[in-house]
């Protein structure tokens, strides 16, 4: 079985896919929207910056970013 071969979805969240991204810094599975946020979500809780991720990933930033619940 390959990673993210479950089936895309746009609006999937597939926890398992997102794990296996930040892991393994594999950012060429197809994503859904929602991973991606997820994604993004994590890796500035670990005290990465975004612009990192999105030079990795060619993802524009902020895109993917939710604001912040504490606001």
């Amino acid at each position: 079985m390959v990673v993210g071969d479950t089936g895309y979805s746009h609006d999937r969240l597939d926890l398992d896919v997102v794990e296996h991204a930040l892991q393994y810094h594999d950012f060429s599975l197809r994503l859904s929207p929602r991973e991606k946020s997820e994604i993004v979500r994590r890796w500035l809780r670990a005290g990465r910056s975004e612009r990192l991720l999105c030079q990795l990933t060619g993802w524009r930033e902020g895109r993917y970013r939710v604001p912040s619940e504490a606001a």
